[in-house]
């Protein structure tokens, strides 16, 4: 694993922090040590575990971590204590010799005596060159007055041997965290190394039982990444020397470098260059033939790609079903995007034409805007572009997405692309495309909520609810100046998580913002969330308390609070289109809501929440 500087001094510090010893190896720290440390860490056994282990037979068995049909399945089983005190790690691998070298060292923290607050010294340990063999018994040790036990298993397997090294702390808990501390080893650390002549060998899967295709296809997809060693309360990692497995050994904080993921590019000048242009694609309305042709380019680019897979997937010896399986999907996909192109070529479908212009033009200019807010001078940004696979999203989900009765409504399309890569803009071009759809087919009955997104309780990024909010803002910017959009119904977006965050009645948002405006440092009272404009990124609140009430981004109008950008020269001097009030949701379903799936929890115990379905409403309700 290569790293850069940077990565290496991050992954020092997490390891430091969360395993330690964060001060050296005879620290001496104010804080209890099993506070400080999360992980690495083995405890005293409990009693009623020693007691169901014999006084410590080590014959009783708990079943390690390692899937069905694995090697391991081979009586492989070794003593741990899988909770949430684990007083026992091990270590499995197979190899040709017929004993293995292991390493072992760890820390104890005894009090320190004296006056003053309490503090607790780190004493180090380590045993290098422990020979263990079939055979031979368990070693017994006494590591700062803690007794452990090392030992091995060691079973046939295919004319080598499959060995569980394992590390076990037999000294009993107290019952008490604080005075078990001097009984619990902190920074365990295990290594083993094959005997001379020996060596480490692949430790290997490939008996796997395929228990459903998801296993089959994973298999198949990582069959070139080989497995040295399998971790039981730990992770295992390995080390190469001369092109061979010198050494396996637990690593507490595993780490694995990410490589970067490339896009395909294509050729400039290039008719699958110009169907990634958002400019060329909103002039679907216009010019329907020279923009179709281009997504026919884009997609006959993909065929030949999926083409190309299918025939690597026929070349398959034993897995050539499930190699054709998976680039059967690649083959599907092709499928659904010639759909879509279809369907934007229909003479009849001018409404989603339309939709589809409004929607690449309302990206196109929160992506400009973006490029503005992070310096770049309006003449110099640069014409905004999907990546292939954003525009390849778009095509693939548009059918069954203005199709209510398509075949395909109930399949999820997940969008899996690294983090920084563009899957919220891709499915925001999508939700902007569907929006205006809804208001050109239905007029006044298409407004009304017509995205959610729901997020894993409080788990809402700002930069996904800010991207939300700007394309918001862009459509509002399109209703304003493009004929076509003029008379629709306004646009907005509705945050609606939990009310310890955000308030749930127009009373309650009142004394928000009486609250605010006392507040010391307003950034740290705020509790509409909402904190900069999402067009121009101007902070809504002053850093300290201001008496003026034209620095807060937050004004009373009538019962309401409205947000409103601080900047005068704002577009959105006037109003934002978001909205956090429960209450105000109900009365004005927005645009797109972003909620937390607690919120949904509690839909049946509020009716007046079904309005944001279309519910009691003019809009009309989504199948």
């Amino acid at each position: 694993m290569n790293l850069t500087a940077a990565q290496k001094e991050a992954l020092h510090h997490l390891r430091a922090s969360y395993v330690g010893p964060e001060a050296g190896d005879e620290e001496v720290t104010a804080n209890l040590p099993h506070r400080q440390y999360a992980v690495g860490m083995l405890f005293p056994v409990e009693a009623e575990a020693r007691g169901s282990h014999g006084g410590g037979n080590t014959g009783e068995e708990v079943s390690a971590d390692v899937p069905d049909g694995d090697v391991e399945e081979s009586g492989a089983g070794v003593p741990l204590a899988e909770d949430w005190k684990p007083s026992s790690v091990a270590l499995s691998f197979v190899t040709d010799g017929d004993s293995v070298d292991v390493d072992f060292s760890c820390g104890t923290y005894v009090a320190v005596e004296g006056d003053g607050p309490r503090r607790w010294r780190r004493t180090p340990f380590s045993v290098d060159g422990l020979d263990l063999r079939r055979g031979k018994g368990p070693e017994r040790l006494s590591v700062g007055g803690v007794s452990v036990e090392i030992g091995s298993r060691w079973r046939d397997f295919q004319g080598d041997s499959l060995v569980t090294v394992h590390i076990r702390v037999l000294s009993e808990s107290t019952g008490d965290d604080r005075l078990d501390i001097p009984r619990t080893l902190f920074q365990v650390h295990l290594a083993a190394a094959p005997c001379a002549g020996a060596e480490i060998l692949e430790y290997d899967t490939a008996g796997s039982i395929d228990t459903d295709p998801e296993a089959a296809e994973l298999r198949l997809r990582y069959r070139n990444r080989k497995v040295y060693a399998v971790g039981h309360g730990m992770a295992a990692d390995w080390e190469f020397a001369e092109d061979r497995c010198a050494k396996v050994f637990l690593d507490p904080v595993p780490a694995f470098v990410v490589p970067a993921v490339e896009t395909t590019g294509f050729d400039e000048g290039t008719a699958e260059v110009e169907a990634l242009e958002l400019g060329h694609l909103q002039q679907i309305d216009k010019d329907p033939e020279a923009v179709l042709r281009s997504l026919d380019a884009f997609l006959e680019a993909f065929a030949g790609w999926s083409s190309h897979q299918m025939e690597r997937a026929e070349a398959f010896s034993d897995d050539r079903a499930v190699a054709v399986r998976i680039a059967g999907r690649s083959q599907d996909a092709v499928d659904r995007m010639r759909e879509g192109i279809d369907l934007l070529r229909a003479p009849g479908r001018q409404d989603l034409r339309t939709a589809f212009s409004l929607g690449m033009a309302a990206m196109r200019l929160q992506m400009r805007q973006a490029s503005i807010n992070r310096g770049k001078p309006e003449e110099h940004v640069p014409e905004p572009r999907w990546r292939p696979f954003q525009l390849g999203f778009l095509l693939v989900s548009l059918a069954s997405t203005v199709d209510e009765g398509h075949k395909d409504r109930d399949l999820v399309d997940l969008i899996w692309f690294p983090t920084g890569g563009g899957k919220t803009e891709a499915y925001l071009g999508l939700a902007a495309i569907e929006v205006f759809r809804r208001r050109l087919a239905h007029g006044t009955a298409g407004g009304g909520t017509a995205v959610i997104t729901r997020y894993t309780l409080r788990l809402l990024t700002s930069q996904q609810f800010q991207r939300a909010a700007a394309l918001v803002c862009a459509m509002e910017r399109l209703r304003a100046t493009d004929d076509r959009a003029k008379g629709m119904a306004p646009f907005s977006i509705g945050l609606w998580v939990g009310n310890e965050v955000t308030p749930g009645t127009r009373v309650e948002a009142r004394e928000a913002l009486k609250r605010l405006q006392k507040a010391a440092r307003p950034e740290e009272a705020n509790e509409f969330q909402v904190e900069s404009c999402p067009w121009c990124l101007m902070p809504l609140t002053p850093r300290l308390r201001s008496d003026k009430p034209e620095d807060y981004g937050m004004r009373l109008e009538g019962a309401d609070v409205v947000l409103h950008c601080v900047d005068p020269s704002c577009d959105f001097a006037g109003e934002l289109p978001l909205a956090v009030v429960d209450e105000v949701l109900y009365k004005e379903p927005p645009t797109i809501l972003l909620a937390t799936v607690d919120k949904f929890a509690r839909l049946q115990f509020k009716p007046e929440a079904g309005r944001l379905l279309g519910l009691g409403t003019a809009f009309r309700p989504r199948p």
